[in-house]
């Protein structure tokens, strides 16, 4: 792990996918909105007030929206990132939603529910198709036995949760909101984002503990992350948040500083646990 002064984090977005209408999503907004974000967090500004640095690693392409890659990636993700990574936040969009979730819990392959079938109707978990018009089903037996059917991170949501609104409600009252992300692709050099106008962008987005990422390829991911950090008996570091579909500027600046926020509270998490064991 990391030094105490230096937290770092990795977060991942997901790519196009079909919309179950018969339509297709081409720009995925977690992916988008990854590419936005700071390399670094500096100690003792308004974003991050903790003592601690925290690096941000993204990744250049999305991860596809297809139950065999995320399945493949998660492996090669935790076999090169077994020990130098503090914390891994996966990213999916809603879209309609105005708020940030982390999700509480996630299941396994072959979990069924009543609770998403006015929505999404199968029962049964990762049968709604892919980009590849597959689903779990498709791609070989579930690699998970004797993992529990549900797995949770070793952080705990509503903590996380609250300390990212209260930095956000600081930040929103005395810092600069929207400075999170300011330039397109991480590079200081590249063109400045759209400007929201500041009436629209005044309110920080609420960030809210979300039962579970369901049944589709957010669970998923967030699964197939955990489990394989639960086979290979590491810390559970793992967070799946759902971020609003919507690319607008309002939207990326608000969105944004959620995603940073959730990022502080979640990496003061890490340094209050690791400091009790």
């Amino acid at each position: 792990m990391t030094k105490i002064n230096d937290i770092n984090v990795l977060i991942t977005g997901m790519g196009p996918y079909p919309d179950g209408d018969g339509g297709h999503i081409d720009v995925n907004t977690s992916h988008l909105i990854t590419t936005l974000l700071p390399k670094t967090l500096d100690p003792n500004t308004p974003l991050n007030p903790s003592p601690t640095r925290i690096n941000i690693i993204t990744l250049p392409d999305p991860v596809k929206t297809e139950y065999k890659y995320v399945r493949e990636f998660c492996k090669d993700l935790h076999t090169k990132h077994a020990e130098d990574v503090d914390l891994f936040i996966h990213l999916g969009e809603a879209r309609g939603w105005d708020w940030l979730t982390i999700e509480r819990v996630a299941y396994k392959q072959g979990m069924s529910s009543t609770w998403w079938g006015p929505y999404y109707g199968p029962q049964e978990y990762y049968l709604w198709k892919d980009d590849k018009d597959l689903t779990v089903k498709d791609i070989g037996p579930c690699p998970w036995d004797g993992v529990p059917m549900g797995l949770q991170s070793f952080l705990n949501p509503d903590r996380v949760a609250d300390g990212a609104n209260t930095i956000l409600k600081t930040l929103y009252q005395f810092g600069k909101p929207g400075a999170s992300v300011a330039t397109v692709g991480n590079e200081d050099d590249n063109v400045p984002m759209p400007k929201a106008d500041a009436t629209e962008a005044s309110l920080p987005i609420n960030i809210k503990p979300h039962d579970e990422g369901g049944p589709m390829m957010c669970g998923f991911i967030n699964y197939e992350s955990l489990a394989n950090r639960y086979v290979r008996k590491l810390k559970p570091n793992v967070l799946f948040c759902h971020i609003p579909g919507e690319a607008d500027a309002k939207n990326l600046k608000r969105t944004g500083d959620g995603i940073l926020a959730i990022v502080v509270a979640a990496a003061a998490e890490v340094l209050r646990l690791d400091l009790m064991n």
